[in-house]
């Protein structure tokens, strides 16, 4: 990306170089369609719009048209101005676009690339926690993870603290009674596996 960066600044300023003249030239339109610019963008706003129509009265109406007659004139004479050097007025918007996509690029990159690595960490460490738990807990079942999401681990519950203990509550759903039959055997297993919190607090699972 610096490389490239690089290339394209470089390109950017020959191509500034080389249409010196006639940017110089639309500059000094530039500055003089500014005021105009404010000027509709005033007129317009004394306006109302009323059934999807602009409704104003005729002095603003005159006024806005003169306006965007001075604006139309002066974006002729641009157009006039970067017709006779299309290709690298072209070339020089297309490389102004491109400089600006890839500006500090490098950075986002990089960062991009470390919260890959940490949700590809989190993705293979849930995983590898759902196997264990289906493993040594469910006695070898086999669930796809959309299932133990849908299933088990968006059932709802409640959470407190007794003494040195951390409970889990959970509601079983009456809906899958083999299922949470087996999950309630799993978490007679999981207690039995001396599971603790960050705060060393013994982890107990109750349905």
């Amino acid at each position: 990306m610096d490389e490239k960066h690089g290339e394209l600044c470089e390109t950017i300023t020959n191509l500034n170089l080389k249409l010196e003249k006639p940017l110089m030239k639309i500059e000094a339109i530039e500055e003089q369609l500014a005021p105009l610019y404010s000027k509709e963008r005033r007129v317009r706003e004394k306006s109302k719009i009323d059934d999807g129509k602009r409704v104003m009265n005729e002095v603003e109406s005159i006024e806005l048209q003169e306006c965007e007659i001075q604006i139309n004139k002066y974006l002729r004479q641009q157009k006039k101005i970067e017709k006779e050097d299309k290709d690298d007025f072209k070339r020089l918007k297309m490389c102004l676009k491109e400089e600006r996509r890839i500006r500090d690029k490098d950075k986002v990159y990089r960062i991009d690339t470390e919260l890959d690595q940490i949700m590809t960490c989190f993705k293979m460490s849930f995983i590898n926690l759902c196997s264990l738990f289906l493993t040594k807990c469910m006695s070898h079942e086999k669930f796809e993870l959309l299932t133990l999401f849908e299933s088990i681990f968006q059932l709802e519950g409640t959470t407190f603290v007794d003494g040195e203990k951390k409970v889990i509550e959970l509601e079983m759903n009456p809906k899958e009674p083999e299922l949470m039959r087996k999950l309630n055997n799993g978490l007679c297993v999981l207690n039995e596996m001396d599971v603790h919190d960050m705060n060393g607090r013994a982890m107990q699972f109750k349905v």
